[in-house]
């Protein structure tokens, strides 16, 4: 067998949806340091970076959506074209 061969156990995962996994990732993470500054333990230089990174990672969550509908729209109308 070659290494190279795909299982049917394994899929092969697109860079949009490593993207995506890994912004909503962040953005959980990030959340829930803003609830830990903020409640749990009071750090208020934690929590302003915390905001700021939320900040970052809803940002990068809702392009992360973003140009994966794009790109399927487009591929959507080459194909309408084609035919």
């Amino acid at each position: 067998m070659n290494s190279n061969d795909n299982d049917d156990g394994e899929k092969s995962v697109t860079l949009s949806t490593r993207i995506l996994s890994g912004a909503i990732k962040f953005n959980i993470f990030t959340f829930i340091l803003i609830l830990f500054s903020t409640d749990v333990i009071y750090m208020p230089v934690l929590s302003e970076y915390a905001k700021l990174g939320f900040s970052y990672a809803n940002t990068i969550l809702v392009f992360s959506l973003i140009f994966p509908l794009i790109s399927f729209a487009i591929s959507l109308s080459a194909k309408k074209e084609k035919n």
